[in-house]
């Protein structure tokens, strides 16, 4: 079970080389996203968090330069699908959460992109695509993406080998 994962469901596993392969992943993923999708990316720091949602977003054919609102915690960027990249290393507890706003973009009409998502705990929607990063060596990153239900078994059978 991922670090913040409500359990069950099935997933896909990586290994990345490079930054550039995150960011190729990143964008399989974001092509075969829709609005109201919420995706959950947890890691310890450095793990590549950010570089996989700069990824996700060009998928979804975002434009604008991606970077991580690890300060502003919410970055909103305008494209064909509205998306939040929301960092939440810095919150300290649900008060913090509750000044954000999450419960619009958890449940609106967007793709929400939540890095450090596991401190949202029970507050993580059930149907959210859990991707886990792990440090595998130097420049390899192994990546543990989940899913629950018939929508994210099709999404994850899109993306690589169901286990």
């Amino acid at each position: 079970m991922l670090p913040g994962s409500l359990g069950g469901g099935l997933e896909v596993v990586f290994v990345s080389g490079s930054e550039e392969e995150t960011i190729s992943l990143g964008r399989r993923i974001g092509r075969l996203l829709a609005a109201g999708d919420v995706v959950a990316i947890m890691g310890e720091l450095g793990a590549g968090k950010s570089v996989i949602a700069r990824g996700i977003c060009e998928g979804l054919g975002i434009k604008q330069r991606t970077r991580s609102p690890s300060f502003s915690f919410v970055n909103h960027y305008r494209g064909p699908v509205d998306v939040y990249h929301v960092d939440l290393y810095r919150v300290e507890g649900t008060r913090d959460l509750t000044t954000l706003g999450l419960e619009e973009m958890l449940f609106g009409d967007n793709v929400t992109l939540i890095e450090w998502a596991e401190k949202l705990g029970h507050m993580l929607p059930p149907a959210a695509l859990e991707i886990l990063i792990e440090t595998a060596g130097e420049d390899k990153r192994r990546i543990i993406i989940k899913g629950e239900g018939e929508p994210r078994e099709k999404l994850l059978s899109e993306i690589g080998t169901v286990r």
